[in-house]
């Protein structure tokens, strides 16, 4: 979901927000809004208490429409008073309906009490716009990474899972993880991550995480911080289909998963584009492992099943 969090761009420190005492005249808060290029402010009263905001529409239709002397109008005469605000986990489609509902352009986000940020409905535009291309971009480089991974040779597919989808994610590490069928101890493909095998995750959480699908995106281990790695790190759990060696067709689901770190810092991809771009691909990539993997089995002759019955 995307949540206001998501646009980074908006979210500053609280000493660093623009902000107004009540008393001071609108002239003065102009000139404060157009040095800055911004469309408000927020109004505090004599105990920095957070009162109002006040924005250039707020200005335009209460002053011109009384034509006052500007100098002798002040912010507390026509700042809105009724402060609506949102958090940083507040979905943006919240945001927006707030914005509709009360007839406002700038929406206050808090925390602790205390403002932390202001978002804009021109801001939700412009994430909007670039989510959306985001997405796209993310889907037309899945459909060329799928071009390779279609090869039913088990071993070039692993070579794309380890190299070039980090490649296509920005991302310097990467370590692709799965059980083989009848194996107590994963296979481990490494590319660039030094992680001790001791320290990966055991078979039972590799099944649990197979189990949610869920794409993980948070802080790295401590263990891959001492290493050099970077938050964040993008999980992927992948489930891939194998044949049993009893010559039947019925088939065994075998789990794993691929974890990215060390994204590049001046990367312009969001999170969620990251996210969206890794959930495209977990289906995909467990897919083409899957017929890699029973392709691989396929070629292989099966086991022949000696009977125990005796003679007639």
């Amino acid at each position: 979901m995307h949540k206001v969090k998501n646009i980074e761009h908006i979210v500053k420190r609280p000493d660093k927000l623009l902000t107004v005492k009540e008393d001071v005249s609108i002239v003065q808060a102009a000139k404060i809004m157009g040095s800055n290029h911004i469309g408000c402010l927020l109004v505090f009263d004599a105990q920095d208490k957070l009162i109002g905001v006040v924005s250039e529409r707020d200005m335009i239709e209460k002053v011109l429409g009384t034509l006052p002397s500007a100098e002798n109008v002040l912010v507390k005469n026509v700042m809105t008073k009724k402060v609506i605000s949102c958090t940083m986990e507040t979905p943006i489609a919240e945001v927006e309906q707030l914005m509709a509902e009360h007839k406002i352009r700038h929406v206050p986000i808090m925390e602790d009490g205390r403002p932390v940020g202001i978002i804009s409905s021109r801001d939700v535009i412009a994430y909007q716009l670039r989510s959306n291309q985001e997405m796209k971009t993310a889907a037309e480089q899945l459909a060329m990474l799928s071009t390779g991974l279609k090869s039913l040779d088990f071993d070039d597919v692993i070579e794309l899972t380890i190299k070039q989808v980090p490649k296509d994610f920005e991302a310097e590490r990467a370590l692709f993880c799965f059980a083989p069928k009848g194996s107590t101890a994963p296979l481990i493909y490494r590319n660039g991550c030094p992680l001790a095998a001791e320290h990966l995750p055991c078979l039972e959480k590799m099944r649990q995480l197979s189990e949610t699908s869920e794409i993980i995106c948070d802080k790295i281990c401590d263990e891959c911080e001492i290493l050099g790695g970077r938050t964040p790190r993008v999980v992927i759990p992948l489930t891939i289909q194998e044949h049993s060696d009893d010559g039947s067709k019925t088939t065994t689901s075998r789990e794993g998963f691929l974890c990215m770190c060390r994204f590049n810092p001046e990367s312009t991809t969001s999170a969620e584009a990251r996210i969206y771009k890794a959930a495209l691909l977990q289906e995909a990539l467990s897919a083409n492992l899957t017929n890699a993997t029973l392709y691989q089995s396929y070629k292989r002759p099966a086991k022949i099943v000696k009977s125990t019955r005796s003679p007639a």
